[in-house]
């Protein structure tokens, strides 16, 4: 039920608001306005819904706006929890022939329980409504809206930062006539009317759907064989853009190169990356076992020897080779390198490849091993740490 423009929450000399249904009556609930600070009245006559009011005449203006949103941090930090929404990442796919195509990805709605939640913390250079440490000390940002959107600064600033950030709309409160209880529920348990501020894992997301909207692009065409250049002595024939019959000498290397070590045991796999890493990739468990397969392995190979062979083919020493620290790498490349040196696991499709690969490395630019601009990679370290060190 409305209360118009009266308080809805009067504060105490304790610090702390209460409700008019619970207050004392009349000037004996001790209260001010959480607004103006001046001294309210609990109103509970049979007429009107209960509610606060100015002693005398008062130009208050954001007595009622102020008391809702001190209301909405006071009972974040008593539940300490709080329903996020749905994360829905889409992206697009636009070729440059064909048809746009979309992919959409949606993670279901989740709680977030807190074992402390401050109010008014200072958070990446800006100051948050509410700042929520979990168990296992991760953290969370609340804002709370009353009438315009949380400015497109802080949105920028908790996305550098990577804090995830939740926006709560709690103009559809406004007016309204609650308990302290029934403001928790809302605040605390009810998934609607909150948005993402920012979420750790939309960009990650965001990548490996695209990267599965260019698996699905169609295999060009190839073009037909050249016609014959007639003229003086026999016929000479003129190679044509895209003619994959005459692969040069380098990319034939590397197809055979594919097939070989395709050709190898395990055993006789893992042994040629110990060669080359001049240690086992067990060595280094923080970087190459971290991030484990899917519950079904997509990739046919043990998770240390393709993460540590992805490793050694496009990280190690690259540096040192200019095309491949200027240019960077696609998502899109490390996927075709891994389905063909590799292979996929019995009944696994592309899709599953794409889906541990690119989980990789995001562990990898999360490890300082790579940086993200657009749809490039760029190695930013080159080298492994020495054995047994933290990664």
């Amino acid at each position: 039920m409305s209360v118009g423009q009266h308080i809805p929450f009067g504060l105490r000399p304790d610090g702390l608001l209460i409700d008019p249904f619970t207050a004392e009556r009349g000037l004996a609930c001790n209260c001010v306005c959480p607004g103006c600070r001046l001294p309210l009245m609990a109103r509970q006559g049979d007429i009107l819904v209960h509610h606060f009011s100015h002693v005398g005449n008062n130009n208050c203006k954001n007595g009622q706006t102020a008391a809702l949103l001190l209301a909405a941090q006071q009972v974040l930090q008593s539940h300490r929890r709080i329903e996020v929404p749905e994360l829905v990442v889409t992206a697009t796919d636009e070729p440059r022939f064909g048809k746009p195509r979309q992919k959409t990805s949606r993670d279901p709605q989740a709680r977030w329980d807190f074992e402390a939640v401050q109010l008014e913390r200072s958070v990446a250079g800006h100051r948050a409504d509410a700042y929520g440490i979990r168990a296992d000390g991760s953290a969370g940002v609340v804002e709370f809206r009353i009438a315009a959107r949380t400015n497109e600064q802080k949105r920028a600033a908790y996305r550098e930062a990577n804090i995830p950030a939740v926006e709560v709309d709690l103009r559809p409160l406004v007016g309204k006539a609650l308990t302290l209880d029934e403001l928790a529920k809302e605040v605390c348990d009810r998934p609607a009317n909150r948005e993402w501020l920012h979420h750790p894992e939309a960009a990650a997301l965001e990548r490996q759907l695209l990267a599965e909207l260019h698996a699905l692009r169609p295999t060009p065409t190839p073009a037909p064989a050249p016609a014959p250049f007639r003229g003086a002595g026999p016929p000479v024939y003129m190679r044509t853009g895209t003619d994959l019959s005459m692969l040069d000498a380098e990319r034939l290397a590397i197809r055979k190169e594919h097939e070989r070590h395709r050709a190898l045991t395990t055993e006789q796999k893992l042994a040629e990356l110990q060669a080359a890493l001049s240690a086992p990739p067990d060595a280094w468990p923080e970087l190459f076992t971290t991030v484990k397969p899917n519950s079904r392995p997509a990739i046919n190979a043990p998770a240390p020897l393709w993460q540590g062979a992805l490793f050694q083919e496009f990280v190690l020493g690259t540096l040192a080779d200019a095309r491949k620290r200027d240019y960077g790498f696609s998502a899109a490349a490390v996927n075709g390198w891994t389905w063909a040196r590799f292979d996929a696991s019995p009944g696994e499709s592309m899709t599953g490849i794409i889906s541990e690969v690119l989980r990789f490395l995001e562990h990898l630019v999360a490890k300082g091993y790579l940086r993200v601009s657009g749809d490039k990679y760029f190695v930013v370290r080159d080298s492994l740490p020495p054995r047994g060190a933290a990664t």
